[in-house]
């Protein structure tokens, strides 16, 4: 996180002097429209004079030429003017995130698990009820029963009451981050639930499904 606000303080300082550089070209472009426009003030006045002396073919060039500059002269500031809201424009302009893959994986044989790889369902023909899906705490019981019942002593391994309430006590002191992890096998056993009840209404032809 440092290390992108360090990133958009160097880039905003960088747009800053970018700026800073361009109004002073616009500075010097705005100055020499000043002394051209002077130019052609005095180029008219020596124009009106030679009019009424019968000779206004020179002059009149000369105020063409000044006309000529002064209009490169705006052109010039006017791209500047644009070159600037064209940064800033692309400065407050949020970046889009890049767009998020299509899933390349069949949905009736498997999901994501919670490592981010694909796991496949179980098979199932339907033949029988689908299993209910386990929800996060069903499922860490499942994964540590062994190992708690092992930590007990020979003789309450077989009490159903202390291995579940050593696994509750473990469950409530586990860090939001490992729990996450059971949460996402949930989500995962919740769609092969999904996938089960489909196959099996099909091979009951519309039984009594359970879909959640």
């Amino acid at each position: 996180r440092l290390e992108r606000i360090k990133k958009r303080q160097t880039d905003k300082k960088a747009l800053e002097e970018k700026v800073d550089a361009i109004e002073q070209q616009m500075k010097a472009i705005q100055a020499r429209l000043r002394e051209i426009n002077r130019g052609t003030t005095a180029g008219s006045l020596v124009i009106s004079s030679g009019s009424m002396n019968g000779g206004a073919s020179k002059p009149a060039a000369r105020t063409s030429a000044s006309s000529g500059t002064a209009s490169s002269a705006a052109a010039a500031t006017a791209a500047v003017s644009t070159s600037v809201e064209s940064n800033a424009t692309k400065e407050q302009q949020p970046t889009k995130p890049p767009p998020k893959d299509e899933p390349t994986y069949d949905p009736m044989k498997g999901d994501i698990g919670p490592d981010g790889k694909y796991v496949e369902f179980p098979e199932y023909d339907g033949s029988a009820e689908p299993k209910e899906c386990k929800k996060s705490f069903t499922q860490f019981c499942v994964r540590n029963r062994r190992s708690v019942k092992e930590s007990l002593p020979p003789e309450q391994r077989k009490e159903k009451k202390t291995v579940n309430d050593k696994l509750r006590t473990l469950w409530i002191g586990l860090p939001e981050d490992e729990k996450s992890v059971y949460r996402k096998w949930a989500s995962w056993d919740k769609k092969r639930y999904a996938r089960d009840e489909i196959i099996y209404k099909k091979a009951t032809g519309g039984g009594n499904g359970h879909a959640k």
